[in-house]
């Protein structure tokens, strides 16, 4: 009730018709796999190369937001400087003017009190 040689040598050879083609199954699986590995590492150097550049970025913008702040300081002190110079100009305007209407005050009284006679 066992099987004849034949059976069995076909049977046999069934078995390793099928674990053939399981074994190229596996094989077109693997070299499908190692396709997607292989974008995946591209993918991931060229994140990693963008993260690089961002970072680069990053400190691009952090310089010039430094050299901003530098700008605005700058500015503040030219704009505080001429206001300052604006003011003492306008005082020492003022304390011209002044000068001279007491002077012309003072030349006024002086001929009240001397009047001057031509000869």
């Amino acid at each position: 009730m066992g099987m004849s040689e034949e059976a069995k040598i076909a049977h046999l050879e069934a078995l390793v018709e099928e674990h053939g083609r399981e074994i190229r199954r596996n094989t077109d699986n693997i070299e499908g796999l190692s396709e997607k590995v292989s974008n995946l590492t591209l993918l991931t150097e060229s994140v990693k190369a963008i993260v690089e550049k961002l970072n680069h970025m990053c400190e691009d913008v952090s310089d010039i937001k430094s050299s901003q702040d530098e700008m605005k300081e700058k500015i503040y002190q030219i704009e505080n400087e001429e206001g300052k110079r604006a003011a003492q100009f306008l005082n020492s305007l003022r304390d011209k003017a002044v000068w001279a209407v007491v002077a012309a005050l003072l030349g006024f009284a002086i001929a009240q009190i001397f009047p001057f006679t031509v000869i």
